[in-house]
């Protein structure tokens, strides 16, 4: 993947009860709060959300994590900004994908589906990471692309 934000970003925004049991900015964004940051990027750039789903058998699948589709179509998340195959083969390799996983693929998504996600089914709430995402969007924006934008 592209981009350390871990360098350049710690957990100091978040609270104590967040903090606990977290290593590091990438597991706030990759293993729970990856539809905040997607939220945010969105809401900052207009660029649209992706899925990346999960496929076992005939089942189209779960939602696994969210990005943003950039206007060249690379996606950019917590690892910074990648090709959808460099995102899909990254998150092949993980050790805790389930074995019976068939395959992934993308899907756009819109932030009102994010949204029902948090409202409805089993999305963490974005508050308590919000402002951690702005400053991991204002960040990623800046580094990628060298857009400014004022968290």
């Amino acid at each position: 993947m592209s981009f350390d934000l871990a360098a350049v970003l710690s957990i100091d925004l978040l609270d104590d009860d967040l903090k606990e049991g977290c290593d590091g900015i990438v597991t706030v964004f990759q293993e729970g709060y990856c539809h905040a940051l997607a939220l945010a990027l969105h809401d900052a750039t207009g660029w649209p959300i992706w899925s990346l789903k999960i496929a076992k058998g005939s089942d189209r699948g779960y939602d696994e994590h969210f990005l943003v589709a950039d206007p060249d179509g690379n996606l950019l998340d917590v690892h910074g900004t990648n090709s959808p195959e460099d995102v899909i083969a990254y998150w092949s390799c993980l050790n805790d994908i389930p074995a019976d996983v068939d395959f992934y693929y993308l899907e756009e998504v819109s932030a009102d589906y994010i949204w029902g996600l948090i409202n409805r089914v089993w999305a963490e709430p974005v508050e308590p990471v919000a402002d951690l995402a702005r400053e991991a969007t204002r960040i990623l924006l800046a580094a990628e692309y060298n857009i400014p934008f004022a968290a």
